[in-house]
C-alpha cells in the first residue's frame, strides 16, 4: 500500500523543523470559517490550514519570503485547489464505487497508519528522551503521550494520518479508472527514445562527463561513448596493516607530485620525503602476503576453471554479485572517473576478449581483471528492457496528464460559489499578478 505523498511531505517538514511547533498559522476571526461551496459541498479553513501551513513552512525554509501578498495568494490558492481537488475526486469515486473498503483493506490502511504512527512517536521520544537507550517504561508511555499530544496540536493526529492513507488510496483508483484507456503507442516509444538519444548526444565524446553525469548525477543517458571495455573482477581484500601502509604511502606520494607540480622551480627531497621505490615496495609487500591465494586463482584458470566461478568463490565485489553487472561486467574507459587508476590500467593492459590482467592493487584490495569485451559506442540499443522503461515512463506521464486535466475540467464545470471570507483563496486571484508580470515584461 503506497503511503501518501502529502503526507510523507508533512513529516518529512515535521522532522526537518526539529519537532518544533509550525511557526506561522493563518489569523481567522472564525475558528472554522466558510470559506466555499463545490456544488453545495463545503469548504471551510480547516480543509485547507494543515497544507497551507506547511507550504507556508516549505517555502519559507527555502528562503522565501512567505509574508508577502503574493507569495500567500499563490499558496492560498494552492491549497484552495487541492480541496476542490479533493471533493470532486471523493465524488466521482462515490458515483463509481472506488470509495469502499474491504474489511481486509481496512486492515492494511490501519497497519499502515500505525505503523507511521510508531515511527512519528519513535521520533519525537529519541529526540527528548535525555537517555533513549536507557528510559524507564513510566518516562516512555509519558513521552509518548506528549508525541500524540505534539503531533495533533500540529495537524497530524493520528485520524488525519489515516484520513490521508485513505484519501491517497481513493486518488488512486479514481485516477486508474479516468485512465483506464490511456495506452502508449510504438510509434510514442520510437519517437522518445530518438528525442532522449538526440538529448545525450553532447556525451558521446566525452568519457568524464559521461561518467559524471551518470554515476554522479544520476542522468539516464543513451549513448554510450566509445572505448569502454566490458570486464569482470575478482576482488581481494588485503591485509589491513600492509593496505593501511600502502594507501598512507601513495597519498604521501601524490601530495608531493602535486606540491613539485605547483612548484616554480623543482624542490630537493627532504629527508623524510616519499619515494616511488617506496610505494612500490609497499605495493609488492600487500600482494605479497596475498600471493598464495592469488597463485590459486591464477593456476585454476590455467587449468579451464571458469572465471564466474573463481569470482563467486573469491570475490567480495558486489557489484560482481548484483545484476546486471555480474553478467555484462563493469564499464571502464581510460578516461574514467570512477575507477581508480590501476583497475583501468589493468583492464587496458591485455589485448583480447577472454584475457586475464596480471593482479593489481589499489585501496580497495588486490583486483584479479578479466577483459569481456568492447562496449559499443553510440545509442544504446532499443531492446525489450528499455522499451518497457520507455512504455512505463510515457503510460504514467500520460496518465497522470489525462488525470490533471479531467479534475481540471471538474473544476471548471463545477459551481464554486466563494464567500467573503474565501476570497482571498479563490484561484482566481492569481490572474492579477500574472497579468502585472505581462505588463511589466512589455514594459522592459
Amino acid at each position: 500500500m503506497k503511503i501518501s505523498r502529502l503526507l510523507s511531505l508533512l513529516l518529512a517538514l515535521a522532522l526537518l523543523l526539529g519537532v518544533c511547533p509550525l511557526a506561522f498559522a493563518e489569523s481567522v476571526e472564525d475558528e472554522n470559517p466558510l470559506l466555499a461551496t463545490v456544488d453545495g459541498k463545503e469548504v471551510r479553513y480547516s480543509d485547507v490550514s494543515v497544507l497551507f501551513n506547511y507550504l507556508i513552512e516549505y517555502y519559507g525554509g527555502e528562503g522565501y519570503d512567505m509574508t508577502g501578498a503574493e507569495n500567500l495568494a499563490v499558496v492560498r490558492a494552492w491549497s484552495m485547489e487541492d480541496a476542490l481537488q479533493t471533493i470532486l475526486i471523493n465524488r466521482y469515486a462515490a458515483e463509481h464505487g472506488l470509495d469502499v473498503f474491504t474489511q481486509e483493506e481496512e486492515q492494511e490502511l490501519r497497519e499502515t497508519t500505525d505503523t507511521q504512527w510508531e515511527e512519528m512517536l519513535d521520533s519525537y521520544i529519541e529526540y527528548y528522551a535525555n537517555n533513549p537507550d536507557d528510559i524507564s517504561d513510566e518516562e516512555l508511555q509519558q513521552l509518548r503521550e506528549n508525541g500524540a499530544a505534539y503531533y495533533g496540536s500540529i495537524g497530524f493526529p493520528y485520524d488525519y494520518n489515516l484520513q490521508l492513507n485513505r484519501q491517497s488510496i481513493i486518488n488512486e483508483r479514481v485516477q486508474a479508472e479516468v485512465c483506464k484507456d490511456v495506452t502508449v503507442s510504438d510509434a510514442e516509444i520510437q519517437a522518445e527514445y530518438e528525442a532522449r538519444v538526440a538529448e545525450s548526444e553532447d556525451f558521446a565524446g566525452d568519457a568524464m562527463y559521461y561518467e559524471l553525469y551518470t554515476y554522479y548525477f544520476g542522468y539516464d543517458l543513451y549513448i554510450m561513448p566509445e572505448g569502454y571495455r566490458a570486464v569482470k573482477q575478482i576482488l581481494l581484500p588485503a591485509d589491513e596493516a600492509l593496505m593501511a601502509e600502502y594507501t598512507r604511502l601513495s597519498a604521501l606520494w601524490e601530495e608531493q607530485a602535486v606540491e613539485d607540480a605547483e612548484a616554480a622551480t623543482p624542490t630537493d627531497l627532504s629527508a623524510d620525503a616519499v619515494t616511488y621505490e617506496q610505494v612500490e615496495a609497499a605495493r609488492a609487500a600487500v600482494l605479497e602476503a596475498a600471493r598464495e591465494t592469488v597463485d590459486e586463482i591464477m593456476a585454476q584458470l590455467e587449468a579451464g576453471t571458469s572465471f564466474d566461478q573463481l569470482m563467486a568463490i573469491y570475490g567480495t565485489d558486489p557489484l560482481m554479485a548484483d545484476e546486471p553487472t555480474a553478467t555484462r561486467g563493469i564499464y571502464v574507459h581510460p578516461d574514467s572517473l570512477m575507477w581508480s587508476p590501476a583497475l583501468i590500467e589493468a583492464a587496458f593492459s591485455v589485448e583480447n576478449p577472454g584475457d586475464v590482467a596480471a593482479p593489481v592493487v589499489d585501496s580497495e584490495g588486490i583486483h584479479i581483471v578479466l577483459y569481456v569485451d568492447d562496449v559499443p559506442g553510440g545509442p544504446v540499443p532499443l531492446d525489450d528492457t528499455l522499451r518497457a522503461t520507455l512504455y512505463e515512463s510515457l503510460l504514467a506521464a500520460k496518465e497522470t496528464e489525462t488525470f490533471q486535466s479531467e479534475v481540471a475540467r471538474w473544476i471548471a464545470e463545477a459551481d464554486v460559489q466563494y464567500t467573503e471570507a474565501g476570497e482571498a483563496w479563490n484561484p482566481g486571484i492569481l490572474d492579477q499578478y500574472t497579468e502585472a508580470e505581462s505588463e511589466e515584461a512589455e514594459a522592459e
